[in-house]
């Protein structure tokens, strides 16, 4: 069962993704606007949709293995993180072949928000762990 806390955190997890999604877009409008292309501009929000659909993907793979069996937590993690970087390049490659957007934009922007998707997925998983470890020193005698 989860507890107040944790449940606190989980929605911490999306705010965060939120935020650095608003942030980056804040940073990166001046210049977009200014310099890039319309072609530009669609490869990298194109980019920014793949990865932070990657990240959301990967919370709930995380979420629901988290209180299982070693096994079934790096499974889920891991194995559903093979199946995301496959589902990640075949959008990848329908991306550049059938929509021809701008590859260099598009790889760009897809490494640039992935770095920091990824940093906000460990982040919640040692926020977690950090958390799990806490509830079992309260609990034990």
């Amino acid at each position: 069962m989860m507890n107040e806390r944790e449940k606190k955190i989980d929605l911490s997890f999306f705010r965060n993704v939120a935020v650095s999604l608003a942030v980056i877009a804040l940073g990166a409008a001046w210049p977009l606007l200014k310099y890039g292309t319309p072609e530009i501009r669609t490869a990298c929000l194109a980019g920014a949709g793949i990865s932070y659909a990657n990240v959301i993907a990967g919370f709930f793979a995380i979420d629901y293995a988290f209180d299982k069996s070693f096994t079934v937590f790096m499974k889920a993690v891991l194995g559903g993180m093979g199946v995301r970087m496959l589902v990640s390049a075949a959008a990848l490659v329908v991306m550049i072949s059938l929509l021809h957007l701008h590859v260099a934009a598009l790889i760009i922007s897809l490494m640039f928000f992935y770095v920091v998707n990824l940093t906000i997925e460990i982040v919640f998983l040692q926020k977690k762990m950090e958390l799990r470890t806490e509830s079992v020193h309260r609990t034990s005698p």
